[in-house]
């Protein structure tokens, strides 16, 4: 009997989850340190989660090791 594998996620869905959690992270970062307006936190941090959305998005998706050795034995 084979162990449960973990589940499988669209690379969309982990793009946005880091998205939405380092874009939290900069809005929240930003509030507490108290910097700038509290509108301008929410922008910064809109921004900062929606170019960390398309930059994972395109260049976040590796290759595993062990794949690229497989493909190259062949």
């Amino acid at each position: 009997m084979h162990p449960p594998r973990p589940p499988s996620f669209n690379h969309g869905v982990t793009s946005a989850l880091w998205g939405f959690g380092l874009g939290a992270f900069i809005w929240i970062g930003l509030i507490s340190v108290e910097i700038v307006s509290r509108l301008s936190c929410l922008i910064f941090g809109i921004t900062g989660g929606v170019l960390i959305f398309f930059l994972v998005l395109l260049f976040g998706q590796e290759e595993s090791l062990a794949l690229r050795r497989r493909k190259a034995k062949r």
